[in-house]
């Protein structure tokens, strides 16, 4: 890179650093075997202090952020992407891992299922069929 300083030029080296995003660093805090949402094909984590220290902008201090798409799991067909935090199953509010996989355990006879989820600070409704 050239730098001009009055009238001299200077030539310096600057190397180019790619900053982790935050929802990457959330991949260190996952366990696969505890934390895959078996009916969403997904892994999650709760929201708690260590995770919402690495999502400051969240609008809702509570749910189930999605950290990857659990690999082996053929979960449904939801349009679900990495970083979401999912706050709600059909107007139930999610606080906990538990209390996703118990909701969603208990949908029996519904084939639509309506989760309300947080997207880069902007809430959603994603639907899916649920099998």
């Amino acid at each position: 890179m050239g730098v001009l300083r009055g009238s001299d030029k200077l030539v310096l080296d600057v190397p180019v650093i790619e900053a982790p995003h935050d929802t990457d660093r959330l991949t260190d805090l996952v366990d696969p075997d505890k934390d895959v949402i078996q009916e969403l094909g997904v892994l999650g984590l709760e929201i708690d202090d260590r995770v919402s220290s690495l999502l400051p902008d969240l609008r809702m201090a509570s749910g189930v952020v999605v950290v990857a798409h659990a690999e082996g799991w053929r979960g449904a067909d939801a349009a679900l992407l990495t970083g979401d935090v999912i706050h709600a199953v059909n107007n139930t509010p999610v606080l906990n891992l538990a209390g996703l996989r118990a909701t969603l355990g208990s949908i029996t006879n519904r084939r639509t299922v309506a989760l309300q989820v947080e997207r880069s600070g902007k809430f959603m409704f994603i639907t899916y069929d649920m099998n």
